[in-house]
């Protein structure tokens, strides 16, 4: 869980410096490797253990014809 928190907190930085750099015209250099960061970043997250989530399928069921119905 450590592991897709620092990945979470890692795309939101390189976001917060890419949106910096294109608003301010500071961190010109940024350019590419923020772009390969952006990129490559939630490929990475496959590659680790993911978390599991115990939910009763049941509940999964109701959820899709309900939204089925508002469709």
């Amino acid at each position: 869980m450590k592991t897709q928190i620092l990945f979470i907190v890692l795309f939101a930085l390189n976001l917060a410096l890419i949106w910096g750099m294109r608003l301010s015209g500071k961190f010109r250099w940024y350019r590419l490797p923020g772009n390969f960061i952006f990129a490559v970043l939630p490929l990475l997250t496959v590659l680790f253990p993911q978390p599991l989530f115990d939910l009763d399928y049941f509940w999964w069921k109701i959820a899709g014809a309900v939204a089925i119905i508002l469709g």
